[in-house]
């Protein structure tokens, strides 16, 4: 258990979204560095670097 809040060093949370292009659009709007990454199963993908420093992926489709 830590005293405060940790971004882990591997691991990260991962979201499926409904527009994937909408919601890369908006957080580049709000100045969130998104990173683009290669695509998996077909879909694209990208990472983002929260300002709690942790780094969730946003997929445009959920794993087969």
């Amino acid at each position: 258990m830590t005293e405060g809040a940790t971004a882990p060093a591997l691991g990260h949370a991962a979201f499926a979204v409904d527009d994937f292009a909408a919601v890369l659009a908006a957080l580049g709007e709000r100045d969130f560095e998104v990173e683009e990454a290669r695509e998996l199963w077909g879909e694209r993908r990208a990472f983002v670097l929260a300002p709690s420093r942790h780094r969730p992926e946003l997929m445009a489709a959920p794993p087969p």
